[in-house]
């Protein structure tokens, strides 16, 4: 067994039973594609990221920190499918309005050097600003897998 699934196996004993099947399936699918995984175990924090191995750039992460389970996607290509936000769950769409607006879009100056500025979309006609680091992060839950699965599906089949 390699270091790498020595690790996966441990981020899967720390997350709940009923969420497993969950997070293999988003594993199989990010490896099948031919993703690149990363597993960051810390004291409080467990991390999975996947990276497109052409551009480099992250597309999900899966942490477990202080026993939240959560997924982020980093929606590079938000511009494609945007209409797709609209079939979410409810709790999924809140949790976009709700994010914090992307301050380099408002001042140049306002964020970190090396953010890569905000997503710009619409989402119940109304046009959004969001950082691309929070607005689509997602605390798993059974009413919002099917929707954070397909998240990730749009988002991956525009890298391919």
């Amino acid at each position: 067994m390699t270091k790498l699934e020595q690790n996966y196996e441990v981020f899967l004993s720390l997350i709940n039973n009923e969420d497993i099947e969950f997070v293999n399936k988003i594993n199989d699918t990010m490896l099948q594609d031919n993703y690149a995984s990363k597993i960051e175990h810390k004291k409080t924090l467990s991390v999975i990221s996947y990276r497109n191995k052409n551009t480099k750039k992250v597309v999900v992460n899966i942490t477990l920190k202080k026993g939240v389970l959560s997924v982020k996607i980093v929606g590079h290509h938000i511009a494609n499918y945007e209409d797709f936000l609209e079939e979410l769950p409810t709790s999924m769409i809140e949790n976009i309005e709700y994010s914090a607006d992307c301050k380099q879009l408002i001042d140049p100056s306002a964020c970190w050097q090396a953010c890569e500025m905000g997503s710009v979309f619409k989402l119940k006609g109304q046009k959004m600003a969001k950082c691309r680091y929070a607005c689509f992060s997602f605390d798993v839950e059974n009413e919002n897998k099917t929707g954070i699965n397909a998240f990730i599906d749009m988002e991956r089949k525009c890298q391919l």
